[in-house]
């Protein structure tokens, strides 16, 4: 998911890691994306009832930051896969947990060294923690990868018909929209 209608453009730019496999050193940025909307929508607004005892409401405003579309990535775009066991044999330690893992700092540690001891790896494949198998999610780091990456169409309001499914998904685990 992007904002501003396109559903390449960044939600924060600021260099803060953050997310998943955000570099701590903010030599790059990540896109994140998901084989399938309900990934999608999981990923971005799941988490947000992490913690909380009360149900969560996206506000209109949070709504309204948001699109979602459709990208390819190039079949030539070199990503490590992490859901399976031949991972450990590319990174020692390295297997499907880091797709779960709830420590961003490992995870954010990982990704920094795959970016630097891996120069033609452009991202990773990774299971969703929050997703179940909705997904499965990609993280592309950039510049390196973003040439890989084609929007399909142009980003649709996350509040658009065709994805009242997504959100009643969202909506059964106390997210309302």
């Amino acid at each position: 998911m992007g904002e501003k209608g396109h559903p390449l453009t960044f939600v924060r730019n600021d260099g803060a890691a953050r997310y998943r496999y955000d570099d701590p050193a903010s030599e790059f940025q990540t896109w994140y994306g998901s084989r399938t909307s309900e990934g999608a929508f999981y990923e971005v607004y799941a988490g947000w009832t992490e913690g909380d005892h009360e149900p969560t409401v996206i506000s209109e405003l949070q709504r309204r930051r948001r699109v979602s579309g459709r990208v390819a990535i190039d079949d030539d775009l070199e990503l490590i896969d992490l859901r399976g066991p031949a991972v450990n044999g590319v990174f020692r330690g390295l297997d499907d947990r880091l797709g779960t893992a709830e420590e961003y700092s490992l995870t954010q540690r990982w990704a920094r060294r795959i970016f630097e001891c891996a120069p033609r790896v452009g991202g990773v494949v990774y299971r969703s923690r929050l997703g179940g198998e909705s997904g499965p999610n990609v993280a592309v780091f950039l510049p390196r990868g973003a040439a890989a990456l084609q929007p399909l169409e142009p980003g649709d309001s996350v509040d658009a018909p065709r994805f009242a499914p997504e959100r009643a998904a969202l909506r059964a685990i106390g997210i309302g929209w």
